[in-house]
């Protein structure tokens, strides 16, 4: 990457993160921790119309469900009814977001070190743990901010 100045470098620092993401997000496509099957079942529930619950009829939002995630894999789930591999799609799509917008941020240290910034944040050892959770998607959320947030 050093040999690479200015704009060709932010390309393929964005495209080596990019294909380091998918890559990783490839290995952990059909793995499913358990806790996230809560949030799957509300987020069928509330696509088949029974309302953000984990029983049909029960009145309020399941323990342990995240009810802002369950509404975004119900409204996603128009694309594929498969709620635990739409996930873990979103989940990879966000992981991969973040790291880019990590490396974006941190293009005026240098472009390899910003390259290092956005690979770290892909191999965190947490990664595993956020497959198909909402976790990953709120980092990218929060890391998207932090340019705003530190302007001001």
């Amino acid at each position: 990457m050093m040999f690479l100045q200015g704009r060709r470098a932010e390309l393929a620092g964005s495209a080596v993160l990019l294909l380091a993401a998918f890559g990783l997000a490839a290995l952990f496509l059909n793995q499913h921790l358990d806790h996230t099957f809560i949030t799957y079942r509300a987020a069928l529930n509330l696509r088949n119309g029974s309302g953000l619950s984990y029983n049909p009829g029960q009145a309020t939002a399941p323990y342990g469900a995240n009810p802002a995630y369950a509404i975004v894999l119900a409204a996603a789930s128009i694309v594929s009814p498969d709620i635990p591999l739409l996930s873990n799609i979103l989940s990879a799509a966000a992981t991969a977001i973040g790291a880019l917008l990590m490396f974006l941020m941190s293009l005026r240290t240098g472009t390899l070190e910003a390259l290092y910034a956005g690979l770290i944040s892909l191999l965190i050892p947490v990664w595993r743990m956020m497959v198909g959770s909402e976790h990953s998607l709120w980092i990218a959320l929060f890391v998207g901010f932090l340019p705003f947030v530190l302007t001001q």
